[in-house]
């Protein structure tokens, strides 16, 4: 099962914003595949080339204005 981050830093610069890269990427060993779309999402292709996981800061992935609410009696 592949596993997906979300980091800002695939954003970042001229080739990333140019090739329509959204921050999503794909983990394959310690590289990360930058994607053009959230993995839930279709059609979701690499956009870049790869970069060391360890070279990112990851994010949550949700944008600063999302509102996440926990409705239950017991947590």
């Amino acid at each position: 099962m592949p596993r997906y981050v979300y980091s800002r830093t695939l954003i970042d610069g001229p080739t990333a914003s140019a090739s329509g890269c959204t921050g999503w990427g794909r983990v394959e060993g310690d590289q990360v595949i930058p994607l053009t779309g959230a993995p839930f999402e279709d059609p979701c292709r690499p956009c870049g080339p790869g970069q060391p996981l360890t070279a990112l800061i990851l994010d949550p992935p949700s944008g600063p204005d999302a509102k996440i609410v926990c409705a239950a009696r017991n947590y």
